[in-house]
């Protein structure tokens, strides 16, 4: 069973094995995710992977051949935090994750999803980055999934009520955290607020201003006044 998670990767080391299209991919990810170190470990380096390298000083380039160097892949994966297995080699990525595995290191292996504990999925930002969508359909179908999140984001991309609720319940929740500090508190108002008729048709007309007032009266009526 997957937990799904948003991981703060800034300050991570990441071993990616194998130096193909999918490895610089996913090293790009994390480079732009801020992670401190990338070490792409291969056979052979394609030319994506030597300009990466080229490029940003975090990207270094190990010559490593799987079977045969097991050590010393294993001293590069303890000293990860996560491991990408990324090789066109199936036999080498079959040692690279069994090795990971053993080092109780997070394993996303990119080519056998199931073989690894972490699966990236494919993901999308809705309302100015406010709220992420990811899906993932666990190595199944990666072509199935793109469509579902295209889907979603075709479905909610444009929905001016939903944007304008996001908008206004988390200046609300930020208003709330100031002059409310218990959550045990602030978790009911939260529901009152959604379910005021008022507050809902401001919302649904897609009157933040209106919607955002309706809320703060709501909140200062509950706490007896607002400063």
């Amino acid at each position: 069973m997957h937990v799904p998670l948003y991981v703060d990767v800034r300050g991570w080391r990441i071993l990616v094995f194998g130096a193909g299209s999918v490895g610089v991919r996913r090293a790009e990810l994390f480079l732009e995710a801020g992670a401190s170190k990338i070490v792409m470990a291969a056979k052979e380096f394609s030319e994506k992977a030597v300009r990466l390298a080229e490029k940003d000083r975090r990207v270094e380039l190990v010559k490593l051949v799987l079977p045969g160097m097991e050590d010393e892949f294993e001293k590069l994966a303890r000293e990860a935090d996560l491991v990408v297995i990324a090789s066109s080699s199936p036999q080498a990525n079959r040692v690279a994750t069994a090795i990971a595995r053993r080092t109780s290191r997070l394993v996303n292996n990119a080519t056998s999803a199931g073989d690894g504990n972490v699966v990236i999925p494919f993901r999308a930002a809705l309302y100015g980055g406010g709220v992420h969508v990811a899906v993932t359909s666990l190595g199944a179908t990666g072509i199935a999934a793109r469509r579902v999140l295209e889907k979603i984001i075709e479905c909610l991309e444009g929905d001016r009520e939903l944007e304008t609720l996001y908008r206004v319940m988390a200046r609300l929740k930020e208003y709330m955290k100031k002059h409310i500090p218990s959550a045990k508190d602030r978790v009911p108002l939260y529901f009152e607020i959604e379910r005021d008729p008022v507050f809902a048709e401001h919302v649904r007309r897609g009157r933040e201003k209106e919607a955002y007032e309706r809320g703060l009266e709501i909140i200062c009526t509950r706490i007896g006044g607002c400063h």
